[in-house]
């Protein structure tokens, strides 16, 4: 359990737990009572049992104390804040596994050296079509975001492209990802393991 991370800033599992849901309920709900869907029950779905007292906060404010936290551990402005940005899409998409709770997991790793919180990645190769993407041993979202933006460039320039990722650490909703392709009007095809 983290009870302290810099120090300023004091976050436990249950207020992490509680952020991660409550960006997607509230904001969820308030998108559908603009325009609700036929099958709208009232209760939003997730992967989370839905247990215990609820503090919420607008998505602004959680970017803000993630963007904190990870700066506090140690990432650099524009880490912190892609990775902060990208916990609150997952969890305003629903998809709560990959959301606001990771911070827990993600503080652990930094603290740990599992991840190196200051890592930035770099495109290590670029021979023809076919590239490499070093994570540096780095959270694996900025990485990510750097490979699909090169990814769909070479592919709009060649027809196709091929690129693959190492050295990195949890890269996130790849869903994500493959929405920056689906925006760029390239298709993708993501493997991970």
């Amino acid at each position: 359990m983290l009870s302290k991370i810099s120090g300023s800033i004091n976050f436990d599992n249950e207020f992490l737990y509680l952020v991660s849901i409550n960006i997607s309920q509230k904001l969820r709900f308030q998108q559908m009572q603009s325009s609700p869907l036929p099958y709208f029950s009232g209760k939003l779905p997730t992967k989370l049992k839905d247990e215990g007292t609820r503090l919420i906060i607008s998505a602004d404010d959680a970017i803000a104390h993630m963007m904190q936290l990870f700066r506090g551990l140690g990432c650099t402005d524009s880490t912190a804040q892609a990775v902060a940005q990208h916990l609150a899409d997952a969890s305003l998409c629903g998809v709560e596994s990959h959301g606001v709770m990771r911070c827990l997991q993600y503080a652990e790793q930094f603290q740990s050296g599992y991840m190196d919180a200051a890592a930035t990645p770099i495109l290590t190769t670029d021979i023809g079509n076919n590239n490499t993407i070093n994570g540096n041993g780095g959270i694996g979202i900025p990485a990510m975001t750097m490979a699909y933006q090169h990814a769909t460039k070479a592919a709009r320039q060649n027809g196709i492209t091929m690129l693959a990722i190492r050295n990195l650490g949890h890269t996130g909703r790849h869903g994500a990802f493959a929405d920056l392709a689906a925006d760029d009007g390239v298709m993708t095809i993501l493997i991970g393991g």
